[in-house]
């Protein structure tokens, strides 16, 4: 089936549950969707991805192979996420060395490949916003409720509920203090659909976690 008619097809199958799929993203093979999700104009998922309810993946963001995401996940545009390793130690750096996926011809050359995992699965939690122009390398767990500034690089964990950013990126602060980070990981309240969520009071962080420990 050609990509267009995989998309086609999915969203026709899940309108029901709403959503959207820009006709000009690529998907590739493997992917899970829990709909609804958003992917906007030139987004590219790659193959073995995994995309949570109510996530939205702006124009020009890249999901790398073995990316899973959270749910209510927010993508701005021109990320590039689970971007592969490369080795660094060896005679070259380029890909011919362990692979034959970027140049298809190399099979039909007698070259002994050597073992390399450039991509390892990456995982982004759930309620996470990336900001524009940000890089994620392959193999990072960036934890449930995190903010990634804008242009930052990250090659490390990143702890839930914090905010990092800068090349390399470094925690700039926690949003929340422990306590209500402990409570927020404890109710999970992003397996609730928005209309489970009707009168939280968003804006007052400790008024939510009270109506929430109540509805939960």
């Amino acid at each position: 089936m050609k990509i267009m008619d995989y998309v086609r097809t999915m969203t026709e199958e899940n309108k029901h549950k709403g959503g959207f799929i820009h006709p000009l993203s690529m998907i590739k093979e493997n992917c899970v969707f829990n709909f609804p999700i958003h992917l906007s104009k030139a987004t590219e998922v790659h193959s073995s991805c995994k995309i949570g309810k109510y996530s939205f993946i702006n124009s020009y963001t890249v999901l790398y192979s073995k990316v899973e995401v959270g749910n209510y996940c927010t993508f701005a545009r021109n990320c590039e996420i689970g971007v592969a390793d490369h080795p660094t130690n060896w005679l070259s750096s380029n890909s011919f060395q362990y692979s034959n996926g970027i140049f298809p011809i190399l099979k039909d050359i007698d070259i002994t490949k050597s073992q390399f995992v450039s991509q390892k699965k990456t995982v982004i939690g759930n309620d996470v916003w990336v900001g524009a122009k940000v890089c994620i390398i392959n193999g990072v767990h960036i934890g449930t409720g995190a903010i990634i500034a804008a242009g930052a690089v990250v090659t490390k964990n990143v702890e839930p509920y914090s905010i990092v950013g800068g090349v390399p990126a470094r925690m700039i602060r926690k949003r929340f203090s422990d306590k209500h980070i402990k409570l927020l990981l404890e109710l999970e309240w992003w397996k609730l659909d928005p209309h489970e969520l009707n009168n939280i009071k968003f804006n007052n962080i400790d008024l939510a976690i009270k109506q929430l420990k109540e509805r939960l």
